[in-house]
């Protein structure tokens, strides 16, 4: 790859509060795209990431409340989390993969 074609560190998002919580998931493995940024821009890539994981809150995609506060559950389309309660559901899905009401809708 041509250094003109790789994302600069002005390119970045430096404001953590900025980037989603989704790149922080367990399934997303934000090393991959490495290869498409100059060493500058991936050092603040890692940087922001060290951030947000520091100050890391997962709030329910539904009502913005605290995860922590009872049983839930994410889509796996688009990573977001839910308390079972916000999405109309008693108990976790036996199902490995379940989608919210959004993403339901585009596979539809």
């Amino acid at each position: 790859m041509h250094s003109s074609i790789l994302i600069e560190e002005h390119d970045v998002e430096a404001r953590p509060e900025c980037v989603p919580m989704k790149c922080l998931d367990e399934n997303v493995c934000v090393s991959m795209v490495k290869k498409y940024f100059t060493i500058d821009a991936w050092m603040l890539v890692q940087n922001v990431m060290g951030v947000m994981q520091a100050k890391r809150r997962w709030d329910c995609a539904a009502c913005s409340m605290l995860l922590s506060t009872s049983e839930s559950v994410a889509c796996e389309s688009c990573l977001d989390w839910f308390h079972l309660k916000c999405v109309g559901l008693k108990k976790v899905p036996k199902r490995k993969n379940w989608f919210c009401r959004t993403c339901y809708k585009v596979f539809q």
